[in-house]
Protein backbone atom coordinates (compact mmCIF):
# COMPACT_ATOMS: atom_id res chain seq x y z
CA UNK A 1 0.00 0.00 0.00
CA UNK A 2 2.85 2.34 0.85
CA UNK A 3 4.44 1.64 -2.56
CA UNK A 4 1.28 2.61 -4.47
CA UNK A 5 0.97 5.73 -2.35
CA UNK A 6 4.52 6.75 -3.21
CA UNK A 7 3.90 6.04 -6.92
CA UNK A 8 0.69 8.10 -6.85
CA UNK A 9 2.46 11.03 -5.22
CA UNK A 10 5.25 10.78 -7.80
CA UNK A 11 2.80 10.75 -10.73
CA UNK A 12 0.84 13.70 -9.38
CA UNK A 13 4.03 15.66 -8.77
CA UNK A 14 5.32 14.84 -12.25
CA UNK A 15 2.05 15.92 -13.92
CA UNK A 16 1.95 19.10 -11.86
CA UNK A 17 5.48 20.02 -12.93
CA UNK A 18 4.70 19.14 -16.56
CA UNK A 19 1.50 21.20 -16.65
CA UNK A 20 3.16 24.13 -14.91
CA UNK A 21 6.03 24.05 -17.38
CA UNK A 22 3.62 23.87 -20.32
CA UNK A 23 1.69 26.86 -18.99
CA UNK A 24 4.89 28.82 -18.57
CA UNK A 25 5.92 28.00 -22.12
CA UNK A 26 2.55 29.03 -23.56
CA UNK A 27 3.03 32.34 -25.30
CA UNK A 28 0.91 35.25 -24.18
CA UNK A 29 1.01 39.00 -24.43
CA UNK A 30 2.46 40.99 -21.55
CA UNK A 31 0.37 43.49 -19.64
CA UNK A 32 -0.88 44.63 -16.24
CA UNK A 33 -2.29 41.73 -14.26
CA UNK A 34 -4.88 43.44 -12.09
CA UNK A 35 -6.88 41.42 -9.59
CA UNK A 36 -9.00 38.29 -10.15
CA UNK A 37 -12.40 38.83 -11.79
CA UNK A 38 -12.36 42.65 -11.83
CA UNK A 39 -8.98 42.96 -13.56
CA UNK A 40 -7.50 46.47 -13.80
CA UNK A 41 -10.73 48.43 -13.42
CA UNK A 42 -9.53 50.36 -10.35
CA UNK A 43 -6.60 51.80 -12.27
CA UNK A 44 -8.63 53.13 -15.21
CA UNK A 45 -10.18 56.50 -15.89
CA UNK A 46 -12.22 56.03 -19.07
CA UNK A 47 -12.18 59.74 -19.90
CA UNK A 48 -8.38 59.75 -20.09
CA UNK A 49 -7.84 56.10 -20.99
CA UNK A 50 -5.45 57.07 -23.80
CA UNK A 51 -3.00 58.54 -21.28
CA UNK A 52 -3.01 55.38 -19.14
CA UNK A 53 -2.48 53.23 -22.23
CA UNK A 54 0.43 55.49 -23.21
CA UNK A 55 2.05 54.86 -19.81
CA UNK A 56 1.51 51.11 -20.07
CA UNK A 57 2.94 51.01 -23.61
CA UNK A 58 6.29 52.14 -22.20
CA UNK A 59 6.27 49.13 -19.88
CA UNK A 60 4.77 46.44 -22.09
CA UNK A 61 5.68 47.36 -25.68
CA UNK A 62 3.92 47.37 -29.04
CA UNK A 63 1.19 44.88 -28.05
CA UNK A 64 -0.11 44.22 -24.57
CA UNK A 65 -3.27 42.89 -22.99
CA UNK A 66 -5.36 43.45 -19.91
CA UNK A 67 -8.69 42.27 -18.55
CA UNK A 68 -11.52 44.25 -17.04
CA UNK A 69 -14.59 42.63 -15.45
CA UNK A 70 -13.84 39.37 -17.24
CA UNK A 71 -13.45 40.97 -20.68
CA UNK A 72 -10.13 40.72 -22.55
CA UNK A 73 -8.61 43.74 -24.26
CA UNK A 74 -5.66 43.72 -26.65
CA UNK A 75 -3.88 47.07 -27.16
CA UNK A 76 -1.99 47.88 -30.39
CA UNK A 77 0.59 50.65 -29.99
CA UNK A 78 2.60 50.41 -33.22
CA UNK A 79 1.64 51.65 -36.69
CA UNK A 80 3.66 48.81 -38.25
CA UNK A 81 1.80 46.17 -36.23
CA UNK A 82 -1.53 47.86 -36.94
CA UNK A 83 -1.04 47.97 -40.71
CA UNK A 84 0.01 44.32 -40.68
CA UNK A 85 -3.08 43.42 -38.65
CA UNK A 86 -5.68 45.47 -40.54
CA UNK A 87 -4.38 45.17 -44.09
CA UNK A 88 -3.56 41.45 -44.41
CA UNK A 89 -6.00 38.56 -44.47
CA UNK A 90 -7.35 36.73 -42.64
CA UNK A 91 -6.96 39.15 -39.73
CA UNK A 92 -8.13 42.20 -41.68
CA UNK A 93 -11.57 40.56 -41.85
CA UNK A 94 -11.49 38.86 -38.44
CA UNK A 95 -10.68 42.15 -36.67
CA UNK A 96 -13.20 44.29 -38.61
CA UNK A 97 -16.06 43.81 -36.12
CA UNK A 98 -17.08 46.33 -33.48
CA UNK A 99 -17.64 45.56 -29.79
CA UNK A 100 -21.31 45.47 -28.88
CA UNK A 101 -22.62 48.67 -27.31
CA UNK A 102 -26.02 49.77 -26.08
CA UNK A 103 -25.97 52.67 -28.52
CA UNK A 104 -25.07 50.51 -31.50
CA UNK A 105 -27.46 47.69 -30.66
CA UNK A 106 -30.55 49.54 -29.47
CA UNK A 107 -30.35 53.07 -30.86
CA UNK A 108 -28.72 52.42 -34.23
CA UNK A 109 -29.88 48.77 -34.35
CA UNK A 110 -26.64 47.84 -36.15
CA UNK A 111 -27.84 49.74 -39.22
CA UNK A 112 -25.11 52.38 -39.65
CA UNK A 113 -21.47 52.32 -40.78
CA UNK A 114 -19.54 53.34 -37.66
CA UNK A 115 -21.04 51.16 -34.90
CA UNK A 116 -22.39 48.17 -36.81
CA UNK A 117 -20.35 45.00 -37.11
CA UNK A 118 -19.18 43.88 -40.52
CA UNK A 119 -21.25 41.72 -42.86
CA UNK A 120 -22.06 41.93 -46.58
CA UNK A 121 -24.78 44.56 -46.03
CA UNK A 122 -22.47 46.68 -43.89
CA UNK A 123 -19.77 46.43 -46.56
CA UNK A 124 -22.23 47.63 -49.21
CA UNK A 125 -23.38 50.57 -47.05
CA UNK A 126 -19.78 51.54 -46.36
CA UNK A 127 -18.89 51.38 -50.05
CA UNK A 128 -21.81 53.69 -50.86
CA UNK A 129 -20.81 56.19 -48.14
CA UNK A 130 -17.17 56.10 -49.24
CA UNK A 131 -18.13 56.77 -52.87
CA UNK A 132 -20.37 59.72 -51.96
CA UNK A 133 -17.97 61.42 -49.53
CA UNK A 134 -15.03 61.06 -51.89
CA UNK A 135 -17.06 62.55 -54.73
CA UNK A 136 -17.97 65.57 -52.60
CA UNK A 137 -14.48 65.74 -51.11
CA UNK A 138 -12.88 65.96 -54.53
CA UNK A 139 -14.95 68.99 -55.36
CA UNK A 140 -18.31 68.74 -57.07
CA UNK A 141 -18.68 72.23 -58.53
CA UNK A 142 -22.00 73.17 -56.92
CA UNK A 143 -20.93 71.98 -53.47
CA UNK A 144 -17.52 73.66 -53.61
CA UNK A 145 -19.08 76.92 -54.77
CA UNK A 146 -21.53 76.90 -51.87
CA UNK A 147 -18.83 76.19 -49.28
CA UNK A 148 -16.66 78.96 -50.70
CA UNK A 149 -19.65 81.30 -50.45
CA UNK A 150 -20.05 80.30 -46.80
CA UNK A 151 -16.37 80.99 -46.19
CA UNK A 152 -16.70 84.40 -47.84
CA UNK A 153 -19.54 85.23 -45.45
CA UNK A 154 -17.41 83.97 -42.59
CA UNK A 155 -14.49 86.26 -43.47
CA UNK A 156 -16.87 89.21 -43.60
CA UNK A 157 -18.09 88.32 -40.12
CA UNK A 158 -14.52 88.08 -38.80
CA UNK A 159 -13.68 91.40 -40.45
CA UNK A 160 -16.30 93.08 -38.28
CA UNK A 161 -14.71 91.52 -35.18
CA UNK A 162 -11.08 92.11 -36.12
CA UNK A 163 -8.59 93.36 -33.56
CA UNK A 164 -10.97 92.29 -30.82
CA UNK A 165 -10.18 89.35 -28.57
CA UNK A 166 -12.69 86.58 -29.28
CA UNK A 167 -13.37 82.91 -28.65
CA UNK A 168 -13.04 81.33 -32.14
CA UNK A 169 -15.29 78.39 -31.35
CA UNK A 170 -18.41 80.14 -32.67
CA UNK A 171 -16.70 80.87 -35.99
CA UNK A 172 -15.58 77.27 -36.31
CA UNK A 173 -18.99 75.92 -35.33
CA UNK A 174 -20.67 78.09 -37.97
CA UNK A 175 -18.33 76.86 -40.70
CA UNK A 176 -18.83 73.21 -39.74
CA UNK A 177 -22.61 73.46 -39.53
CA UNK A 178 -22.78 75.24 -42.88
CA UNK A 179 -20.56 72.57 -44.42
CA UNK A 180 -22.71 69.77 -43.02
CA UNK A 181 -25.81 71.55 -44.30
CA UNK A 182 -24.32 71.71 -47.80
CA UNK A 183 -23.21 68.09 -47.63
CA UNK A 184 -26.49 66.68 -46.36
CA UNK A 185 -28.91 69.18 -47.87
CA UNK A 186 -31.04 68.70 -50.93
CA UNK A 187 -31.00 68.59 -53.91
CA UNK A 188 -27.33 67.74 -54.51
CA UNK A 189 -26.26 66.47 -51.14
CA UNK A 190 -25.57 63.09 -49.60
CA UNK A 191 -29.03 63.09 -48.01
CA UNK A 192 -30.69 62.83 -51.42
CA UNK A 193 -28.26 60.20 -52.70
CA UNK A 194 -28.83 58.01 -49.63
CA UNK A 195 -32.58 58.50 -49.82
CA UNK A 196 -32.55 57.34 -53.43
CA UNK A 197 -30.76 54.18 -52.32
CA UNK A 198 -33.76 53.21 -50.16
CA UNK A 199 -35.74 52.54 -53.36
CA UNK A 200 -33.16 50.12 -54.78
CA UNK A 201 -33.60 46.36 -54.62
CA UNK A 202 -31.09 43.52 -54.72
CA UNK A 203 -31.07 40.49 -57.01
CA UNK A 204 -33.71 38.80 -54.84
CA UNK A 205 -36.01 41.81 -55.06
CA UNK A 206 -35.36 42.87 -51.45
CA UNK A 207 -34.40 46.34 -50.29
CA UNK A 208 -30.77 46.27 -49.19
CA UNK A 209 -30.84 49.86 -47.88
CA UNK A 210 -33.62 50.83 -45.48
CA UNK A 211 -34.94 54.03 -43.93
CA UNK A 212 -33.06 53.06 -40.74
CA UNK A 213 -29.82 52.84 -42.71
CA UNK A 214 -30.55 56.28 -44.18
CA UNK A 215 -31.14 57.93 -40.81
CA UNK A 216 -28.22 56.35 -38.95
CA UNK A 217 -25.69 57.08 -41.70
CA UNK A 218 -26.72 60.74 -41.86
CA UNK A 219 -26.30 60.80 -38.08
CA UNK A 220 -22.80 59.29 -38.49
CA UNK A 221 -21.86 62.14 -40.82
CA UNK A 222 -23.25 64.89 -38.60
CA UNK A 223 -21.82 63.71 -35.27
CA UNK A 224 -18.52 62.36 -36.55
CA UNK A 225 -17.83 65.27 -38.89
CA UNK A 226 -18.77 67.89 -36.32
CA UNK A 227 -16.68 66.74 -33.37
CA UNK A 228 -13.54 65.75 -35.29
CA UNK A 229 -13.47 68.86 -37.50
CA UNK A 230 -14.14 71.16 -34.55
CA UNK A 231 -11.22 69.73 -32.60
CA UNK A 232 -8.90 69.99 -35.60
CA UNK A 233 -9.77 73.56 -36.63
CA UNK A 234 -9.68 75.00 -33.13
CA UNK A 235 -6.33 73.29 -32.53
CA UNK A 236 -5.00 74.76 -35.79
CA UNK A 237 -6.06 78.26 -34.80
CA UNK A 238 -4.50 77.86 -31.35
CA UNK A 239 -1.22 76.48 -32.74
CA UNK A 240 -0.91 79.17 -35.43
CA UNK A 241 -1.47 81.93 -32.89
CA UNK A 242 1.47 80.54 -30.90
CA UNK A 243 3.63 79.88 -33.97
CA UNK A 244 3.81 83.11 -36.04
CA UNK A 245 6.78 81.64 -37.93
CA UNK A 246 4.66 78.83 -39.36
CA UNK A 247 1.76 81.18 -39.97
CA UNK A 248 3.98 83.58 -41.93
CA UNK A 249 5.30 80.72 -44.09
CA UNK A 250 1.77 79.54 -44.88
CA UNK A 251 0.71 83.06 -45.84
CA UNK A 252 3.73 83.35 -48.12
CA UNK A 253 2.74 80.10 -49.85
CA UNK A 254 -0.85 81.27 -50.21
CA UNK A 255 0.26 84.63 -51.64
CA UNK A 256 2.52 82.94 -54.19
CA UNK A 257 0.05 80.27 -55.29
CA UNK A 258 -3.35 81.94 -54.90
CA UNK A 259 -2.65 85.65 -54.55
CA UNK A 260 -5.16 88.23 -53.34
CA UNK A 261 -7.47 88.55 -56.33
CA UNK A 262 -9.37 85.27 -56.02
CA UNK A 263 -10.60 82.84 -53.40
CA UNK A 264 -8.81 79.53 -52.72
CA UNK A 265 -10.20 76.48 -54.55
CA UNK A 266 -9.62 72.78 -54.01
CA UNK A 267 -7.36 72.60 -57.07
CA UNK A 268 -4.88 74.78 -55.14
CA UNK A 269 -4.11 71.99 -52.70
CA UNK A 270 -1.58 70.30 -54.95
CA UNK A 271 0.40 73.54 -55.09
CA UNK A 272 0.27 74.26 -51.34
CA UNK A 273 2.33 71.48 -49.71
CA UNK A 274 2.99 73.46 -46.53
CA UNK A 275 -0.71 73.97 -45.83
CA UNK A 276 -1.26 70.22 -46.20
CA UNK A 277 1.78 69.43 -44.04
CA UNK A 278 0.50 71.71 -41.26
CA UNK A 279 -2.90 70.00 -41.38
CA UNK A 280 -1.31 66.54 -41.23
CA UNK A 281 0.94 67.54 -38.35
CA UNK A 282 -2.04 68.97 -36.46
CA UNK A 283 -3.91 65.68 -36.87
CA UNK A 284 -0.87 63.77 -35.62
CA UNK A 285 -0.07 66.16 -32.80
CA UNK A 286 -3.53 66.32 -31.24
CA UNK A 287 -4.70 62.80 -32.18
CA UNK A 288 -8.26 64.00 -31.65
CA UNK A 289 -9.63 60.43 -31.86
CA UNK A 290 -7.18 58.88 -29.36
CA UNK A 291 -8.44 55.29 -29.36
CA UNK A 292 -10.63 53.16 -31.62
CA UNK A 293 -12.05 49.75 -30.76
CA UNK A 294 -12.44 46.66 -32.93
CA UNK A 295 -13.55 43.13 -32.07
CA UNK A 296 -12.47 39.69 -33.24
CA UNK A 297 -15.23 37.70 -34.96
CA UNK A 298 -13.42 34.35 -34.51
CA UNK A 299 -10.28 32.93 -32.87
CA UNK A 300 -7.04 33.92 -34.56
CA UNK A 301 -3.34 34.50 -34.02
CA UNK A 302 -1.66 37.88 -33.74
CA UNK A 303 2.11 38.02 -33.79
CA UNK A 304 2.08 34.23 -33.39
CA UNK A 305 0.06 34.33 -30.16
CA UNK A 306 -3.49 32.91 -29.97
CA UNK A 307 -6.29 35.44 -29.57
CA UNK A 308 -9.79 34.37 -28.58
CA UNK A 309 -13.01 35.24 -30.34
CA UNK A 310 -14.76 38.35 -28.98
CA UNK A 311 -11.50 39.97 -27.87
CA UNK A 312 -11.70 43.75 -28.02
CA UNK A 313 -8.78 45.31 -29.87
CA UNK A 314 -7.91 48.84 -28.81
CA UNK A 315 -6.20 50.81 -31.56
CA UNK A 316 -4.06 53.14 -29.47
CA UNK A 317 -3.69 56.01 -31.97
CA UNK A 318 -2.63 58.57 -29.37
CA UNK A 319 0.40 56.48 -28.44
CA UNK A 320 1.23 55.69 -32.07
CA UNK A 321 1.31 59.40 -32.88
CA UNK A 322 3.46 60.25 -29.84
CA UNK A 323 5.81 57.29 -29.91
CA UNK A 324 9.46 58.35 -29.90
CA UNK A 325 10.33 55.15 -31.78
CA UNK A 326 8.26 56.34 -34.74
CA UNK A 327 8.47 60.15 -34.53
CA UNK A 328 11.32 62.56 -33.96
CA UNK A 329 10.51 64.69 -30.90
CA UNK A 330 6.83 63.63 -30.97
CA UNK A 331 5.58 66.30 -28.56
CA UNK A 332 6.97 69.12 -30.72
CA UNK A 333 4.84 70.54 -33.55
CA UNK A 334 6.95 70.04 -36.70
CA UNK A 335 5.06 70.20 -40.03
CA UNK A 336 8.36 69.88 -41.88
CA UNK A 337 8.38 66.19 -40.95
CA UNK A 338 5.86 65.71 -43.80
CA UNK A 339 7.95 67.61 -46.36
CA UNK A 340 10.97 66.78 -48.52
CA UNK A 341 14.04 68.96 -48.18
CA UNK A 342 12.91 70.91 -51.26
CA UNK A 343 9.56 71.74 -49.62
CA UNK A 344 7.44 69.27 -51.59
CA UNK A 345 4.94 67.05 -49.79
CA UNK A 346 5.87 63.48 -48.93
CA UNK A 347 3.70 61.06 -50.93
CA UNK A 348 1.10 58.94 -49.16
CA UNK A 349 3.30 55.89 -49.83
CA UNK A 350 6.16 57.35 -47.81
CA UNK A 351 7.01 55.52 -44.57
CA UNK A 352 6.48 58.65 -42.48
CA UNK A 353 3.08 59.34 -44.04
CA UNK A 354 2.05 55.74 -43.34
CA UNK A 355 2.64 56.33 -39.62
CA UNK A 356 0.01 59.09 -39.55
CA UNK A 357 -3.20 57.16 -38.94
CA UNK A 358 -5.70 59.82 -37.88
CA UNK A 359 -8.15 58.42 -40.45
CA UNK A 360 -7.45 54.80 -39.62
CA UNK A 361 -6.55 52.06 -42.06
CA UNK A 362 -8.14 48.95 -43.54
CA UNK A 363 -11.78 47.93 -43.67
CA UNK A 364 -12.72 50.37 -40.89
CA UNK A 365 -10.74 53.35 -42.16
CA UNK A 366 -12.57 56.68 -42.13
CA UNK A 367 -14.72 57.06 -45.26
CA UNK A 368 -14.71 60.86 -44.95
CA UNK A 369 -10.95 61.49 -45.04
CA UNK A 370 -10.89 63.21 -48.45
CA UNK A 371 -13.90 65.37 -47.61
CA UNK A 372 -12.42 66.39 -44.25
CA UNK A 373 -8.98 67.25 -45.65
CA UNK A 374 -10.44 69.31 -48.51
CA UNK A 375 -12.72 71.35 -46.25
CA UNK A 376 -9.98 71.99 -43.70
CA UNK A 377 -7.72 73.18 -46.54
CA UNK A 378 -10.36 75.65 -47.75
CA UNK A 379 -10.90 76.94 -44.22
CA UNK A 380 -7.21 77.44 -43.40
CA UNK A 381 -6.20 78.91 -46.76
CA UNK A 382 -9.16 81.31 -46.84
CA UNK A 383 -8.65 82.42 -43.24
CA UNK A 384 -4.91 83.09 -43.61
CA UNK A 385 -5.35 84.74 -46.98
CA UNK A 386 -7.33 87.48 -45.21
CA UNK A 387 -6.15 87.50 -41.60
CA UNK A 388 -3.25 86.99 -39.23
CA UNK A 389 -4.07 85.17 -36.01
CA UNK A 390 -2.54 86.74 -32.91
CA UNK A 391 -2.50 86.04 -29.21
CA UNK A 392 -4.71 88.22 -26.99
CA UNK A 393 -3.17 91.45 -25.75
CA UNK A 394 -4.51 91.28 -22.24
CA UNK A 395 -4.33 87.58 -21.33
CA UNK A 396 -1.77 84.82 -21.94
CA UNK A 397 -2.44 82.05 -24.44
CA UNK A 398 -0.78 78.86 -23.18
CA UNK A 399 0.85 76.41 -25.54
CA UNK A 400 -1.43 73.71 -26.90
CA UNK A 401 -0.18 70.48 -25.32
CA UNK A 402 -1.62 67.11 -26.44
CA UNK A 403 -1.82 65.81 -22.86
CA UNK A 404 -3.93 68.80 -21.79
CA UNK A 405 -6.73 68.50 -24.35
CA UNK A 406 -10.18 68.02 -22.87
CA UNK A 407 -10.80 64.25 -22.67
CA UNK A 408 -13.63 62.39 -24.35
CA UNK A 409 -14.32 60.13 -27.30
CA UNK A 410 -13.01 63.00 -29.45
CA UNK A 411 -10.44 65.26 -27.76
CA UNK A 412 -11.11 69.01 -27.80
CA UNK A 413 -9.19 72.17 -26.99
CA UNK A 414 -9.92 73.99 -23.78
CA UNK A 415 -11.66 77.35 -24.32
CA UNK A 416 -9.26 80.07 -25.51
CA UNK A 417 -9.26 83.48 -27.17
CA UNK A 418 -7.31 85.00 -30.07
CA UNK A 419 -7.32 88.07 -32.30
CA UNK A 420 -7.91 88.13 -36.06
CA UNK A 421 -6.12 91.06 -37.70
CA UNK A 422 -6.81 91.92 -41.33
CA UNK A 423 -3.78 91.62 -43.58
CA UNK A 424 -2.79 94.64 -45.66
CA UNK A 425 -4.17 94.95 -49.20
CA UNK A 426 -6.68 92.16 -48.75
CA UNK A 427 -10.00 92.48 -50.55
Amino acid sequence: MAVWYVVLIFVISFLTILISKKCRLKKQFPGPKGTPVIGVIWGLDLASLHLKLYEWSKLYGDIFQFSCLGKKFLVINSSVVLRELFLKEPNSTITADRPETFFGNYIYKNSDVVFASSDHKWARRRKLMYKLLHAYGEGLVDVERQIRYNLHSLTEEIRLLQNGTIDPSNIVEEFILNTIEVLCGEPVGVYRALKDATTERDAAGERWFTADNHWTMIHDIITGGHLSTKGTLLSLIHILAKRPDIQKSIQSEIDNVIGVDREPVLADRQHCPLVTAVILETLRYISHLPIVTHNTSKPTHIDGIPVERNTTIIVNLWTMHHNAKEWDIPFVFKPERFLHADGSLLPSTNTIRKRMLAFGVGKRGCVGDVFAMSRIFLFVSTLLQHFTILEPKDEPLPDLLPRDLDPGVVLQTKPFKVRFVKRNNRY
